[in-house]
């Protein structure tokens, strides 16, 4: 009866360790697969952020290039090319003599500021007939591409 005991107490435990044994792997793969989803929604989180900050590098990118091709048609004195990349309300300030187009010997960009949803703002420092003077000039972006939308004299 002892020996009847001894082998029902070990085939149990056989079946005790077995089932312990399955279900400390099954609790360690549900650790595992939690710790995995944790890191990878950091790492996706991350990579959000980086592809955000790459955006906003490429639209103050083409805000620049945009700027820099109306300034250099303003100091090579091509209006017309300087009008390719200006909106009706640079325009219209224009024709309201509120800044002149020509007469550009030198420009330098002081500062810029980002002013959200594809609007750039930038302090140039304009050199005309040896005098320097300040423009804040708007940049916008429409459709695809980005316009200067303002130029106002500072002061």
């Amino acid at each position: 009866m002892a020996e009847k005991l001894r082998d029902q107490i070990l085939k149990d435990s056989v079946w005790r360790t077995l089932l312990l044994a399955i279900i400390v792997l099954v609790a360690g793969q549900w650790v595992l697969v939690w710790q995995y989803q944790r890191l990878e929604s950091r790492r996706i989180e991350g990579l959000e952020q980086r592809v955000e900050q790459q955006q906003q590098a490429m639209e103050e990118r083409a805000a620049r290039e945009t700027l820099w091709a109306f300034l250099e048609a303003r100091v090579t004195g091509d209006e017309s090319k300087a009008a390719r990349y200006v909106t009706e309300e640079t325009m219209l300030q224009l024709t309201q003599g509120l800044f002149v187009l020509g007469g550009v010997e030198k420009y330098e960009v002081q500062e810029r500021e980002n002013l959200g949803e594809g609007t750039f703002r930038f302090r140039v420092e304009i050199v005309r007939e040896r005098l320097a003077q300040i423009e804040i000039i708007e940049v916008r972006k429409i459709g695809e591409n980005y316009y200067v939308n303002s130029v106002q004299l500072a002061g």
